[in-house]
């Protein structure tokens, strides 16, 4: 038998659990009549619980309870999704019950980190959130609703893809410093990811019939798409990897200073801006004046010498080098590719995708070659006139002699045209698109097409 009974202005419920114990809950109810359709509500699921025709309801459980768990087993070899995780979703909601976390408080915690955060940032925050509760929910830990699956997803601004030429990809080569040589070459000619060359092995090179395997990536037995792939070795990237094989000592392919693997956090991104100053592929250069104190910075693009407006010293021409990153190499390799080959079956095979999707969103540009081609060949009229499709030459309108072939299409309302004016504007019109004017009853009035 259940009891309500109100105190404080809250209504509570008296029930009787699934292992006989009584135990007191606190309710939302607004009326006595509201709490005793919960209370009756309560006891038969007890009831039913205790006679087993019910899972019984899961313990209370806090957050940090589940992501003890969820770290555990699930996001051991994912470290990105343990740094997420301790730095920003354990303080925010580790003391809370699972049944207190609410869409209303994912959104307002989202809000928050979005002042300090990219939206790109907050928007892991929050899928990562959903998996972690979707995973509560599998494991029979909680009931109800994913509460981060009712929160709507963030608008998250597309990053353009800043990529190499076919012609810079040498210069920037020759201008990595010695010993990292083929790991930039594999990378920008093989299409391999970061961890995927940290962890390669040369057991999966085979330099004669020249395929490498990419089956891993740093410490984790599987790549980032969980697939294996065969990627070929072009004619280029085969003559470094020789010459690296004969220098190189161990296992790993492409190993660190001290003969292990290379680390997560190496400054790879730092090589690549000193090797693109270096090369020339820079987007224009500071100009800073030498003399302590003087603090005189102009930016241009070039570097040529010149001397401070201010103090007469020498200027340091500096190089901002372009803003490509280590793993735009890749994206350089997947855009070469793409725009060779023609091919996006091809391209997404060779890059690892697992759809074409991907592979159409970020490798499918407008400056395309073929796409330059399509587009003349679809506009492509055979016109005999001006190349401005009736742009009249200079003077051309003030003394009233238009281009033959517009016709004369200057007269007075009430005069009427002759037949080969007539004919010669239904031509204009198909050759151009541009529609005579109709003319209402107004007085005396010229048009000329210009």
């Amino acid at each position: 038998m259940s009891y309500v009974r109100q105190r404080g202005g809250r209504w509570y419920v008296e029930y009787r659990e699934a292992s006989g114990k009584r135990r007191e809950v606190v309710t939302k109810a607004r009326t006595k009549t509201e709490a005793r359709r919960l209370a009756d509500e309560i006891e038969r699921r007890a009831e039913r619980v205790r006679h087993g025709l019910e899972a019984p309801p899961p313990a209370a459980m806090t957050f940090a309870d589940l992501g003890t768990r969820w770290l555990r087993e699930i996001a051991k070899e994912r470290p990105w999704l343990v740094s997420r995780y301790m730095t920003h979703l354990l303080p925010a909601f580790g003391g809370l019950l699972l049944s207190e976390i609410t869409p209303g408080r994912i959104e307002t915690f989202l809000d928050a980190k979005a002042s300090t955060l990219s939206e790109l940032t907050v928007e892991h925050l929050r899928r990562q959130l959903r998996a972690i509760f979707n995973v509560a929910a599998r494991w029979q830990l909680m009931l109800g609703e994913n509460p981060a699956s009712r929160v709507p997803p963030r608008d998250v601004p597309e990053r353009p893809i800043t990529t190499l030429t076919h012609e810079e990809v040498p210069l920037l080569l020759a201008a990595v410093p010695r010993q990292h040589r083929a790991l930039f070459a594999t990378a920008v000619m093989g299409g391999l990811r970061k961890g995927e060359l940290a962890a390669l092995r040369w057991e999966d090179v085979d330099l004669p019939r020249r395929t490498i395997t990419v089956c891993r990536s740093w410490d984790r037995a599987t790549t980032k798409t969980s697939r294996i792939r065969v990627q070929p070795i072009c004619d280029q990237l085969l003559a470094v990897l020789q010459a690296h094989e004969r220098a190189c000592h161990g296992d790993l392919v492409f190993p660190a200073a001290n003969g292990g693997m290379r680390s997560r956090h190496e400054k790879l991104e730092a090589i690549t801006r000193r090797a693109l100053a270096r090369a020339g592929v820079v987007t224009g250069y500071r100009h800073v004046c030498r003399r302590k104190g003087c603090a005189f910075v102009e930016q241009r693009a070039n570097d040529l010498e010149d001397r401070c407006p201010r103090c007469k010293m020498r200027l340091w021409p500096v190089a901002i080098p372009r803003a490509i990153r280590f793993h735009d190499l890749r994206s350089t390799f997947g855009t070469l590719v793409r725009e060779e080959s023609r091919d996006l079956g091809l391209t997404q095979k060779l890059l690892g995708h697992s759809s074409p999707t991907t592979t159409m969103r970020h490798y499918s540009k407008v400056t395309d070659p073929y796409a330059l081609e399509a587009l003349n060949r679809v506009f492509r009229f055979d016109h005999d006139g001006p190349a401005a499709f009736g742009n009249p030459p200079a003077g051309a309108a003030a003394s009233g002699n238009l281009p033959a072939n517009t016709g004369d299409l200057t007269r007075t309302v009430g005069e009427t045209p002759s037949s080969d004016q007539r004919f010669h504007g239904v031509d204009l019109v198909r050759a151009t698109g541009v529609e005579p004017v109709t003319f209402g009853s107004g007085g005396q009035r010229s048009i000329q097409l210009s």
